[in-house]
C-alpha cells in the first residue's frame, strides 16, 4: 500500500496482505481481475491491479493413491489431499508384508481407472500389479489423458521396480525419466532441491507469484532425506527440480529429483524423493503455517490433472488495435463457437448464451459495453476512450440454463488490456497559469514577470561588478606538442588500417 509524501518526508511503504475467498458457481475457464482502489494523489495506477486465470471443474478430482508400505511420506500425502475440498481421494495401502500377499486386487484395471483423474505409485514393486492387464491399461490410460506421478522409494525403485521389462508391458514406456537398474538405487545423505528454469516458471511451484520470493523460499526448505537414482532423463521431459550439490557419480550430471513429461494427451512425473513429509513436519511445526506443503501437493495434483493444452478456446475477443488516443472509439470483436463437434468428437449441443463485456479504467471504474450479435457466433461492441490509461475489457460467455445441459459445457472468459495515450502535459495546455505562476514564485522566493515587462525589471537590477577571470590550460588540452603527437599517431593508425582493408 502505497504511503503519502508529506512535507518533504520519505515515502513509506507497507506490505499488507489480504486474503480473499469466493465459491465459484459455474465450471469453465475464467480470468479474475484483483485491483486495489488508489490512493488520493496516486498518479502510477497499472500497478494497482493484477489478472490471473482460473479454471474451475464440474466435479472434483478424483485421486487414487496406492502405496506398498506403511510410511511417514504417505501418511502427511494422503491427509493433504483428502483434506482438499476439491479433491476426492480414494487411497489403497498394503499392510500386509511384502511378497505376503496376492497383489493389487485389480486397482490399475480400465473400469477401475475411468472416473480417475491422477494416479500416485507410492513405494510399491512393479510385480505387485498385472503387467499384461493392470500396468498395461495404466499405460493406455495415461496416453488418453490422464495424470500418472511416480514417487521415490526402495521398491518402486529398486531391483524389484518399474525398470524391469521382463514380465511384459511397464510404466517405463510412459515415464518421463530412464529408470536404474543398479542395486545400489538410493542416496542416502541429506540433500537440498534446487530448481531449475523450467521449475521457476512451472505452476507447480507457484506460491506467491514474486518469481524470486518464491524461489528463495524454497532453497530454505530444510534438507530432505535422500533420494532415488536415476538412468537418465527422456527426450522432450522437463526438470523442473534437482539435487542441490549432490551427483551420482564425478563429473555426473546433478540428480533429478522432480521431472515431468507430456505423454499423448495425459501427463506423467517422476518425484525421486519420499521425505516431503519433512517440509510439512518442520516448516509446518515452527512456523504453524503449512501452506506451502498443501499449495505443493495441490498443485502438482491439479498439473497433472490438467490436459496437455487447455480445452479448445470456444470463446475468443480481439480489439482493432492495442494503443489510442484519447476520445477515439475502441472497437472490440468477440466469436464464440457455439457447438464442439470437432474438438471433442460429440454430438453437437445447442445451447444458448449469455455474453457479456465489461470495461475497467485504471481507477477501478467498470461500464458495460453494449453488444450486437451479428449471427453465427458473432458479436461487436464499441466505447469511447475517454480517460488516458490501460483499460482492461473483460468479455464472458456464459450457458443459459437448459432443460437439457450438456457436460461440456462451460462458461469461458476472456481479458484485453488496451493502452489509452496520455498527452504530453507541456503540450495539452501551453497557455499560463498565472495562478499557479504566483504559487510558485511565492513558494521559492521569487516574482512573477510578464514577457512585457523582462526589460524594465532588468534594468532594475542592481549592477554587478565584472570580473575577469584567467583560465589557466594545464594537462593534455594545455601541451600542444603532446597534442600534435598524439593526432600524428592517430592519422599513422587509420592510415595503416586502410591499407590492410580493416576499414
Amino acid at each position: 500500500v502505497p504511503g503519502g509524501l508529506r512535507q518533504g518526508a520519505a515515502v513509506a511503504r507497507r506490505l499488507l496482505r489480504a486474503e480473499l475467498e469466493f465459491v465459484p458457481r459455474t465450471p469453465g475457464s475464467f480470468t479474475y481481475l484483483v485491483a486495489v482502489r488508489p490512493c488520493p494523489g496516486e498518479t502510477a495506477l497499472a500497478n494497482n491491479r493484477q489478472t490471473f486465470p482460473l479454471a474451475v471443474r464440474a466435479k472434483p478430482l478424483t485421486v487414487m493413491y496406492i502405496d506398498g508400505v506403511l510410511r511417514w511420506e504417505g501418511k502427511f500425502v494422503r491427509e493433504t489431499l483428502a483434506a482438499d475440498p476439491d479433491i476426492n481421494l480414494i487411497s489403497s495401502v498394503r499392510t500386509a508384508h511384502v511378497g505376503a500377499d496376492h497383489g493389487s486386487p485389480g486397482l490399475l484395471l480400465a473400469q477401475q481407472l475411468a472416473d480417475v483423474d491422477v494416479v500416485i505409485i507410492g513405494d510399491v514393486e512393479a510385480n505387485y500389479f498385472s503387467p499384461n492387464e493392470e500396468l498395461a491399461a495404466l499405460c493406455r490410460w495415461v496416453a488418453d489423458g490422464g495424470g500418472l506421478l511416480l514417487t521415490g522409494g526402495y521398491h518402486s525403485f529398486g531391483p524389484r521396480g518399474f525398470h524391469r521389462r521382463d514380465t511384459g508391458a511397464t510404466l517405463a514406456d510412459v515415464l518421463p525419466v530412464e529408470l536404474s537398474a543398479a542395486p545400489d538405487a538410493q542416496i542416502e545423505h541429506p540433500l537440498n532441491i534446487r530448481l531449475t528454469d523450467a521449475g521457476r516458471e512451472h505452476p507447480i511451484f507457484q506460491l506467491t507469484g514474486d518469481r524470486l520470493r518464491d524461489t528463495a523460499f524454497i532453497q530454505k526448505l530444510p534438507a530432505l532425506s535422500g533420494c532415488s537414482r536415476v538412468a537418465g532423463v527422456k527426450p522432450g521431459a522437463e526438470v523442473l527440480a534437482l539435487a542441490a550439490d549432490v551427483r551420482v557419480a564425478e563429473g555426473a550430471e546433478d540428480v533429478p529429483i522432480l521431472v515431468v513429461q507430456q505423454v499423448g494427451d495425459g501427463r506423467a512425473a517422476v518425484l525421486t524423493v519420499d521425505t516431503t513429509w519433512r517440509w510439512r513436519m518442520v516448516v509446518g511445526g515452527f512456523t504453524g503455517d503449512h501452506s506451502f506443503y498443501e499449495r505443493f501437493w495441490g498443485q502438482l495434483v491439479r498439473w497433472l490433472a490438467s490436459a496437455p493444452e487447455d480445452a479448445p478456446q470456444r470463446l475468443s475477443a480481439f480489439t482493432q488495435q492495442q494503443r489510442y488516443q484519447p476520445g477515439d472509439e475502441i472497437e472490440l470483436g468477440i466469436h464464440l463457437d457455439r457447438d464442439d463437434q470437432e474438438a471433442t468428437g460429440r454430438r453437437p449441443v445447442p445451447h444458448a448464451w449469455n455474453v457479456r463485456a465489461t470495461a475497467i479504467d485504471e481507477r477501478g471504474t467498470a461500464s458495460k459495453v453494449p453488444l450486437a450479435e451479428l449471427g453465427d457466433g458473432q458479436y461487436r461492441g464499441s466505447l469511447v476512450a475517454a480517460q488516458p490509461g490501460r483499460y482492461e475489457l473483460f468479455v464472458r460467455a456464459t450457458p443459459v440454463p437448459s432443460s437439457e445441459p450438456a457436460a461440456d459445457v462451460t462458461a469461458e472468459s476472456r481479458v484485453i488490456s488496451v493502452q489509452v495515450e496520455r498527452p504530453d502535459p507541456e503540450l495539452f495546455n501551453a497557455r499560463p497559469d498565472p495562478q499557479w505562476l504566483a504559487r510558485v514564485a511565492q513558494l521559492s522566493g521569487g516574482h512573477v514577470v510578464q514577457p512585457d515587462e523582462i526589460a524594465a525589471w532588468a534594468r532594475r537590477l542592481p549592477a554587478q561588478p565584472i570580473r575577469k577571470t584567467v583560465q589557466e590550460t594545464s594537462g593534455f588540452r594545455g601541451d600542444f606538442l603532446f597534442g600534435g603527437a598524439f593526432l600524428t599517431l592517430m592519422c599513422a593508425e587509420w592510415i595503416a588500417r586502410r591499407r590492410s582493408q580493416l576499414v
